[in-house]
């Protein structure tokens, strides 16, 4: 024989959020092509977006791509160095790394430095 099954509960929906509550949920958002984002609303993100992305931001990205170029120039070189000269020196071959690091951020440093010493 079967053992009873269990009443089903009834699900109800979930109340209304409040307007003002940070979370919103797709069903309280505007449809798309009802023209509910204002002028000054579509400037707001304009605005945050140039905060976002201001010159020492993209200097920066730009500067971690040319690094993460030059480590994968390195990677290729100690491939090169092992399989064709079998020159295996993964210590020297780190050590490059380090000194790559080393040049270039300590130069964005001076350069910064240098700027806001004349700034003042």
């Amino acid at each position: 024989m079967l053992p009873p099954e269990p009443p089903q509960q009834q699900l109800q929906p979930p109340p209304p959020a409040p307007q003002n509550h940070v979370v919103t949920t797709i069903e309280n958002l505007p449809a798309e092509g009802s023209g509910s984002l204002s002028a000054s609303s579509r400037a707001g993100v304009r605005q945050r977006i140039r905060k976002v992305l201001n010159r020492e931001m993209l200097i920066s990205v730009a500067l971690g791509q040319v690094l993460s170029l030059l480590i994968c120039g390195i990677g290729l070189t100690s491939k090169y160095l092992s399989e064709d000269f079998h020159a295996n020196t993964p210590v020297f071959q780190s050590f490059l790394n380090y000194i790559l690091l080393f040049l270039v951020y300590t130069t964005t440093l001076a350069v910064r430095q240098e700027l806001l010493r004349n700034l003042e």
